[in-house]
């Protein structure tokens, strides 16, 4: 389990692969969050949040003046939340301390998230991939689209990656963006009109077998093909004559 100490007195619990939303107000604030493990586990520890610098160590004691087993200032990629890992931690119990950077810096909301999974148990279920949700945007220009992908597995999502081509042609692959607890972001773009573009996805999960999940569409590819998106009928002005006043043997020009 995860505990939150709260000014070293009562204790919030959380269960493993769970998570709680906590602030860092003010600026030189911090939090301490404990989780025991009876047997090696492996160990995810990250933050999440919309706007914040965070900072996070692992200790196995909760004095300041503890000795940080190891600490994460940006998960990087210009993501300034923070993200700690551990494969086959030994058996104990330990503590999170969750602070911004430099000691001075707000955070009025963040997520701690905590996934574990047994190193001893033998994982074969790969992952589950839900809720596929293209959205599309000009920003990415000028036609562009956003995927967001819902995927879990008990033992926590160690990736998920988005494979896609355009007019079949070669593959491209980027690792999706953890935006929240099961909840994974990607923005592709700079497509043309009449574009067709196949795309699918794979998420791999945390146990020590790494087990994958493909999501095609049955072999088929998820797809779509980039349209105009120009429906405004032009516009007519200042049109002339000349001659101005033509009599009936004249011939008229306009422009």
């Amino acid at each position: 389990m995860i505990h939150e100490p709260g000014e070293y007195g009562g204790v919030t619990n959380i269960g493993f692969n769970s998570s709680i939303t906590k602030s860092i107000n003010p600026a030189d604030d911090w939090d301490f969050f404990t989780f025991t493990i009876a047997t090696q586990y492996n160990i995810t520890v990250e933050t999440f949040g919309t706007s914040g610098d965070t900072v996070i160590d692992l200790r196995t004691v909760i004095d300041e003046d503890a000795t940080i087993i190891d600490y994460n200032d940006d998960k990087g990629g210009g993501d300034t939340f923070s993200k700690l890992t551990f494969t086959n931690l030994a058996p104990g119990t330990y503590y999170v301390k969750v602070y911004g950077w430099n000691n001075n810096y707000l955070c009025k909301n963040y997520t701690l998230y905590l996934t574990a999974s047994s190193s001893a148990v033998s994982d074969t279920t790969a992952p589950v991939i839900t809720a596929i949700t293209p959205t599309f945007s000009e920003s990415y220009g000028p036609y562009g689209a956003n995927i967001d992908v819902t995927s879990y597995d008990a033992y926590g999502i160690e990736e998920v990656k988005l494979f896609y081509r355009v007019n079949y042609g070669s593959w491209s692959n980027y690792s999706m963006w953890k935006e929240s607890y099961n909840h994974y972001l990607a923005a592709i773009g700079h497509f043309a009109e009449g574009d067709f573009v196949q795309y699918y996805f794979t998420a791999e999960d945390s146990s020590s077998n790494h087990n994958e999940r493909i999501s095609n569409n049955g072999g088929l590819y998820y797809n779509f093909t980039v349209l105009h998106n120009d429906f405004t009928v032009p516009i007519i002005t200042n049109v002339d004559h000349n001659p101005v006043a033509p009599n009936e043997t004249e011939s008229v020009v306009f422009n």
